[in-house]
């Protein structure tokens, strides 16, 4: 369960970063077409959306954590 969690963490957290990078090339841009604002909106709800899921995994592994300490 440990080793699954940790993956996952690992994995969203490198999706995480790639959104942010995406993001960064786009605000870089001059004069952002529609598209590309559009873009850049999804993008910020991407990552929150990924950080909120990191947060979660995170506390399902503290919590199991706790529990095998006990």
């Amino acid at each position: 369960m440990a080793l699954a969690a940790q993956n996952e963490i690992q994995r969203l957290r490198r999706l995480h970063q790639g959104a942010e990078l995406q993001l960064i090339l786009l605000r870089g841009r001059n004069f952002p077409s529609a598209a590309e604002l559009t873009e850049m909106r999804d993008l910020k709800k991407r990552k929150l959306q990924l950080k909120d899921r990191i947060a979660w995994f995170e506390s399902i592994q503290r919590e199991h954590d706790s529990q095998a300490a006990e």
